[in-house]
């Protein structure tokens, strides 16, 4: 891929992005929530707005990589496959917003 006007390469983009995620939450989850699908999941509010949650604590500590694995290994298992799956794939939030909105009505 060539870069325009400085950009970077999308294959670029998601090696990082997976470098960042496997240092944050570990290979072994990345590779579950890779290999998760949403459906599977016994997804709730409660479960979103902790996920929610545990984003912002996230973004509390940008460009503080260690206190942000402590924040990730602080959270229970659900919570923290589901933060990986959407920080892997952020237009998931939006299929698994739809899906609790499903489940409700």
């Amino acid at each position: 891929m060539v870069r325009v006007h400085g950009s970077v390469s999308p294959a670029k983009t998601a090696s990082r992005l997976e470098r960042e995620l496997t240092a944050l939450f570990g290979r072994d989850l990345l590779k579950q929530a890779k290999g998760t699908d949403p459906a599977d999941l016994d997804l709730s509010e409660e479960l979103m707005d902790a996920v929610h949650d545990a984003a912002d604590h996230l973004l509390d500590h940008a460009g503080d990589p260690a206190m942000q694995r402590v924040v990730v290994m602080a959270l229970p298992a659900d919570v923290r496959l589901v933060l990986c799956m959407w920080l892997f794939d952020l237009e998931l939030v939006a299929t698994l917003t739809a899906m609790i909105l499903n489940a409700v009505a």
